[in-house]
């Protein structure tokens, strides 16, 4: 295992990297590839999403929670880890 990742959905930049162990597992550039995956619509949420990259495999498991009190009533966010590609 090479890291972790949480990522969340903001309502002005869209999929964003909130928090990552080691903080450089996933480049920027690495993640805005990764972030369709990362954070999914409704219709993938609690489905385990497996992605390869040339150097990288990455696992996201995307939640999202629908209440009033979020912006546009829903949190969507995910976890995910990092492996080496052919892991």
């Amino acid at each position: 295992m090479l890291g972790l990742t949480y990522a969340e959905f903001d309502n002005i930049v869209g999929p964003k990297l909130e928090y990552a162990y080691p903080p450089d597992v996933l480049s920027k550039e690495t993640f805005e590839t990764l972030s369709d995956y990362a954070i999914v619509g409704s219709h993938l949420c609690k489905k385990i999403i497996v992605v390869k990259t040339e150097d990288i495999q990455f696992i996201s498991y995307s939640v999202a929670i629908n209440q009033p009190k979020y912006f546009r009533n829903t949190l969507l966010f995910s976890c995910g880890i990092v492996l080496e590609r052919d892991a």
